[in-house]
């Protein structure tokens, strides 16, 4: 492999490192209220959901229902069945019924 190349990847994983490293080295002695432990607890659930939800809406391009459908039934189902496999598999399904039918 090329020097350059090497340099080059090892720069952009160090500038990667960096950002995620040093929060969590900087704040690993600090303690918390209760109340900001809470709202740091819920930042991962919000930001997958802002991550996720766009691509619910939009995962069957011109058909808004069947990509509600499976987006509800992806919730629904994450509720009763804890393997996630089940949630996908019965989530595609269900966004496939409302193609078929209509």
């Amino acid at each position: 492999m090329n020097k350059e190349i090497f340099l080059m990847i090892f720069g952009l994983a160090l500038v990667t490192f960096i950002p995620r490293f040093l929060p969590f080295k900087l704040l690993e002695n600090i303690k918390f209220s209760k109340r900001t432990s809470l709202i740091l607890k819920c930042i991962p659930f919000s930001a997958i959901g802002a991550l996720i939800l766009p691509d619910v809406v939009r995962a069957v391009p011109g058909n808004f229902l069947a990509s509600f459908i499976g987006g509800v039934s992806a919730v629904v189902f994450s509720f009763f069945f804890k393997n996630y496999l089940y949630v996908v598999i019965g989530s595609i399904l269900m966004t496939y019924i409302p193609i078929i039918i209509f």
